[in-house]
């Protein structure tokens, strides 16, 4: 992708309302997301198209962006980049669980978390699978 890219143009990046997320989730063509992505420069509404344009046909789904064929995968790099650089926590943590980053020191913070007497809850199912209330193995962790 090119520096010019939608993703790079100085837009107000807004977070989107949740009946939006919805909308954007229910939908199960990938070329009416592939034409709502393009038309899109707002980053929190990208990461959730692509989001499902990647659960639908995978990170090495190719769709047309800025004149180019570039995989899923590469687009999700390119918003991890992006978000990280005008520091929009929440589409950089999307982007990387979906791009399969790691932290290494998570199993070390939520630890201290659970020290704390915290509950950690991930993922947007709020559901007793989704709650973290004891130190649970590294690999375990990561299926959370």
């Amino acid at each position: 992708m090119t520096e010019s890219s939608k993703l790079e143009y100085e837009s107000a990046h807004q977070p989107i309302s949740n009946e939006e997320a919805l909308d954007i989730e229910v939908i199960q063509d990938p070329r009416t997301l592939e034409t709502m992505f393009q038309e899109s420069s707002n980053l929190y509404q990208q990461i959730e198209i692509i989001s499902n344009i990647a659960n639908l046909s995978g990170l090495h789904h190719e769709i047309t962006f800025d004149g180019q064929q570039v995989t899923v995968k590469e687009i999700l790099n390119e918003i991890y980049r992006a978000s990280g650089k005008r520091k929009l926590w929440s589409v950089v943590r999307q982007a990387a669980g979906l791009l399969g980053k790691i932290d290494i020191n998570l199993q070390a913070s939520v630890s201290t978390l659970l020290l704390q007497q915290k509950i950690i809850q991930v993922g947007k199912a709020f559901s007793d699978h989704s709650l973290i209330i004891r130190p649970l193995p590294f690999g375990e962790l990561i299926h959370k």
